[in-house]
C-alpha cells in the first residue's frame, strides 16, 4: 500500500493531474477510501478532485495545505532568524542539574517528541516550547507530550515521495492541534537530501535535520 501511495503522491508532485486522477482511483479499489486519510498528499488530491468526501480525509488535506505552506515556512524562517535559540532533549541526564531558567532564558526553545515540561521537570529542562519537531509520522506524539504551554510550531520533514503516514485514529488529534493555532511545517525534501549527502548516505533524523536547518539559516546563530 505505501509504494502504492508514493508512486501516486509522486504524479501529484510532478503536476501529472490525469496520471494521479487513475491512479488515487486505483489506490480506492484496491485499499479503500479509508486509507486516503492516512496519506497527506493523496488526501488533498482526492479532496481536491471531489474523488473523497470523507471527513478524516478533509482534515487530511487541511493538514497537508499547512504542511505545504510557503508562507508558514517563510515565517518559521523570520521567526529563527538572528534568535537564541535552546534544543532541549529527553535524555535524563539534566535531571537535578537546575538549568530550566537557563533554557527558559533563550529566544526559541526547541523539544522533541514526547517532551516533559511539567513539574519537577520544568526546574531542570524549563517549560518554554517554542518548536516541536516528530518525525514524519509522528506528529500526533504532540498528543502525548506533558506541558502547558502549546509550541508554536511543529516541525516534521519531507521525505521520500512526501508522503505523510499518520495513522487514521490518531488524525483527529493532529488536526486539533492544528485548529488550536499551532502551525505545522514540513522541512523541504530537497533540505533532507542535502544534509544525507553531507552525512555520506546515513539517514537524518528528524532532529538533526531541523537543527542543520536553524543553523543554516543563520551561521551566527548560538545553540
Amino acid at each position: 500500500m505505501r509504494a502504492c501511495a508514493r508512486a501516486t503522491c509522486l504524479l501529484i508532485n510532478d503536476g501529472q493531474r490525469e496520471e494521479a486522477e487513475r491512479a488515487t482511483e486505483k489506490f480506492i479499489e484496491a485499499f479503500g477510501e479509508g486509507w486516503l486519510a492516512s496519506h497527506a498528499p493523496l488526501a488533498a488530491f482526492a479532496w481536491q478532485n471531489k474523488l473523497s468526501q470523507k471527513a478524516d480525509v478533509r482534515m487530511m488535506a487541511e493538514i497537508n495545505d499547512s504542511l505545504n505552506s510557503s508562507e508558514y515556512l517563510e515565517e518559521f524562517d523570520h521567526f529563527l532568524s538572528g534568535k537564541w535559540v535552546a534544543v532541549v532533549g529527553n535524555s535524563p541526564r539534566e535531571v537535578g542539574r537546575g538549568l530550566g531558567p537557563e533554557i527558559d532564558a533563550h529566544d526559541v526553545v526547541i523539544r522533541f517528541s514526547t517532551f516533559n515540561t511539567l513539574p519537577p521537570y520544568d526546574k531542570d529542562y524549563g517549560s518554554k516550547v517554542h518548536i516541536a519537531v516528530n518525525n514524519a509520522g509522528g506528529l500526533q506524539l504532540l498528543s502525548t507530550a506533558k506541558t502547558e504551554n502549546l509550541p508554536k510550531y511543529s516541525v516534521t520533514f519531507q521525505h521520500s515521495g512526501s508522503v505523510f503516514i499518520v495513522g487514521q485514529k490518531k488524525i483527529q488529534s493532529v488536526y486539533d492541534h492544528l485548529k488550536s493555532g499551532i502551525k505545522m511545517i514540513a522541512l523541504p525534501i530537497s533540505k533532507w537530501l542535502l544534509l544525507m549527502e553531507k552525512l555520506s548516505g546515513v539517514i537524518p533524523s528528524s532532529g538533526l535535520l531541523c537543527l542543520a536547518y536553524v543553523k543554516a539559516l543563520n551561521p551566527s546563530l548560538s545553540i
